[in-house]
């Protein structure tokens, strides 16, 4: 096995470092430590610059990486804070249902991005800040998270927050059983219909819609908005708080124009709201049951497209259709998601 790894584990507090123990195998991780270096522009030494000095330290995590089976609910609900765990099959099969909860902070991981066997670096604290779920024909599912983080530091080294060890380099991560991730024919995307929550398993549901069976990509990418400036007036140059700001959820949907210009063009151009869903469905976990992910957005405003021209061009012609996704009055929420796994806890 490659000696790079990216780990991580949940934390309950943004300065409260938990061991990584969740190892996942990603596109890419990648963690950005921009210094600011200050020139602070005095007079004293003719036209040359008198002198610099460090200055604050904001820290990012960019994590991408197909929508693996296992290992993917402990991320998603750093998100997605309220969350409620239903056993479907007795100590087999678990359905992980989470929704945003606006009365709390945002969750946060340790994570370790290790190079080789004796270079790493830590990342405490990381924060998500915009998650995108992407499905795309002939391609796996994929999940990006783009986090804000309180430090980062070379393993074994000194974290700059509090000039505490940073923690070693770990030996051995532990992989799951990661089988597949979940792949463009395991989807299925629903829009219109009437939108439900169940408010004791927390799952959103959709009634009487409609199956659109010719969309090529499909994009929900979230922006939790964080103000990434919370620094203060203290020996601690990183960032002390990270309060969420106003959300934005925006759908992309690439579809053929004649599944467009039926229900999807009328209710753009009438400025009717849409619930939209995209649900898949993997291999099996145990029994007839599957890994799945079922994701919601209750209420989405499309922006009006006009219809393609016609031409002597006979190709198949597509076209791309943008909704912001706005409060739902009917189950109260802008946003949900479950997974069903082998997972017992998350």
């Amino acid at each position: 096995m490659s000696a790079e790894h990216f780990i991580y584990s949940a934390q309950s507090a943004i300065q409260t470092w938990v061991t990584p123990a969740r190892a996942i195998p990603v596109e890419s991780a990648d963690i950005q430590h921009a210094r600011e270096v200050l020139d602070l522009g005095v007079t004293g030494d003719s036209r040359a610059p008198y002198t610099h000095v460090l200055g604050a330290k904001p820290v990012t995590l960019k994590l991408a990486m197909p929508f693996w089976t296992v290992n993917m609910a402990t991320l998603l609900k750093t998100l997605c804070t309220n969350n409620t765990i239903t056993e479907i099959s007795a100590g087999a099969v678990y359905d992980h249902a989470m929704l945003f909860d606006d009365t709390a902070a945002l969750g946060c991981v340790s994570g370790q991005v290790k190079y080789k066997s004796d270079l790493a670096r830590n990342v405490l604290g990381a924060t998500p800040n915009g998650l995108t779920i992407g499905a795309a024909i002939k391609e796996p599912v994929k999940l990006t998270f783009d986090m804000i983080a309180k430090d980062e530091a070379l393993a074994a080294a000194t974290w700059d927050f509090d000039g505490s060890a940073s923690p070693a380099v770990i030996a051995s991560p532990t992989y799951g059983t990661l089988r597949r991730p979940l792949m463009f024919y395991d989807a299925s995307v629903t829009a219109g219909g009437t939108p439900s929550l169940n408010s004791g398993t927390k799952k959103i549901s959709i009634a009487g819609g409609t199956a659109y069976t010719k969309v090529n990509s499909m994009e929900i990418a979230i922006n939790a908005n964080l103000d990434a400036d919370g620094f203060a007036l203290s020996s601690d140059p990183t960032v002390i708080e990270l309060g969420p700001g106003s959300r934005e959820i925006k759908v992309t949907l690439e579809m053929s124009w004649t599944d467009y210009a039926t229900t999807f063009y009328t209710n753009a151009r009438a400025g009717t709201a849409m619930a939209v869903a995209l649900e898949l469905s993997g291999q099996t976990i145990a029994s007839s049951y599957k890994y799945e992910a079922h994701v919601f957005v209750p209420s989405v405003f499309f922006d009006p497209v006009n219809l393609p021209d016609i031409s002597g061009d006979k190709s198949r012609k597509k076209i791309q259709v943008t909704g912001t996704a706005q409060y739902d009055a009917a189950t109260g929420v802008d946003f949900g998601i479950w997974v069903r796994t082998g997972e017992a806890t998350i």
